[in-house]
């Protein structure tokens, strides 16, 4: 697909974002020279680039100039974009959705990036935090029953918290 080029809301004529994610200041140090800016990553793993405009800094994610210049989308603080690739640096306008924050929570990874095992708690798929929560029980006691005794998210649920093992 052909790379294309827009005007940053609020910074015409200054800088420019691509379809791909690459940020260019039309006029760099005023030199009259354009140049595409380096993106810095972010503790949290998205990219940023630094603006000016009237002696002023402005620190903006890549990822939501590149959708909210192409999809014409004024993004709020509450507003999610998603990775589809699970890429924070991809940041091609057709790699990110907005969804909800409801949907964010939803799609909780690990630290190894995989998603955290769900289980059929009488018909509701939950995590081992969240079945803790509804039945007051230790998530490690959970855990050990599920992983290590082999019980079903059920009985390991059901059976009051001292008991280890089924028939005690």
């Amino acid at each position: 697909m052909k790379e294309i080029w827009k005007d940053i809301d609020g910074f015409e004529g200054k800088y420019q974002v691509s379809t791909e994610g690459k940020v260019v200041s039309l006029n760099y140090n005023n030199t009259g020279k354009p140049k595409i800016l380096k993106a810095k990553v972010k503790k949290q793993g998205y990219l940023e680039v630094t603006l000016n405009k009237n002696d002023k800094h402005y620190y903006k994610l890549v990822h939501r100039l590149v959708f909210e210049t192409f999809m014409g989308i004024k993004l709020g603080r509450n507003d999610v974009l998603n990775p589809i690739d699970g890429d924070k640096q991809n940041v091609s306008l057709h790699n990110w959705e907005l969804i909800t924050r409801g949907k964010k929570q939803e799609m909780t990874y690990d630290l190894e990036r995989r998603h955290v095992k769900k289980y059929d708690f009488y018909g509701q798929m939950l995590t081992i935090k969240e079945m803790s929560k509804i039945k007051g029980i230790d998530r490690r006691i959970l855990e050990h029953r599920l992983s290590e005794l082999g019980w079903s998210p059920a009985e390991a649920a059901e059976v009051p918290a001292g008991i280890y093992n089924k028939g005690e």
